[in-house]
């Protein structure tokens, strides 16, 4: 060992404990990404209002696309709700519909942009969709970790519909 050098740590590495496991079945991470699926979904859904408050769309395909923004706004705001309390179903469910919401978005954002409407929602919600997705998609080990920690809660009984 070099002179200088740190000292090693030596010392046994504690084992988890009960402590641990009410850690890690209330992780900061999943809020987080929460938190900007959430604005997403938002985003997306006053994107869509606005656009129906704001102008009339003469062509079939794109008049259904600010209903459509609207279902996968509300879509986002359940999964958001999800992966606020660490599923992993809720976190894996919004990367799908926030990637959904992504190209959805920015094919608005180009139809909107070429044919003279340009609005702030319409800018912000493919962006907010990006977010989404890798906040989401990074909190899944998060998740996972919360979701063994509830197992074994619920095996030593202490089940409380976390």
């Amino acid at each position: 060992m070099h002179p200088y050098s740190a000292p090693r740590n030596t010392a046994p590495q504690p084992q988890p404990d009960g402590d641990d496991d009410l850690r890690d079945v209330n992780p900061t991470f999943p809020k987080v990404a929460a938190a900007f699926t959430f604005l997403a979904g938002v985003l997306s859904t006053l994107n869509a209002i606005q656009t129906l408050m704001s102008v009339h769309i003469r062509a079939s395909f794109w008049s259904l696309v600010p209903y459509v923004l609207i279902v996968i706004g509300a879509t986002l705001v359940y999964f958001a709700k999800n992966t606020f309390t660490a599923r992993r179903w809720g976190a894996l469910g919004a990367v799908v519909t926030a990637a959904i919401l992504t190209v959805t978005s920015s094919a608005w954002l180009y139809f909107a942009v070429t044919n003279g409407f340009i609005a702030l929602y319409a800018i912000w919600t493919p962006m907010a969709a990006l977010l989404a997705i890798g906040l989401s998609a990074a909190s899944l080990p998060a998740c996972d970790r919360a979701t063994n920690a509830r197992d074994r809660l619920a095996a030593q009984g202490l089940n409380i519909g976390l």
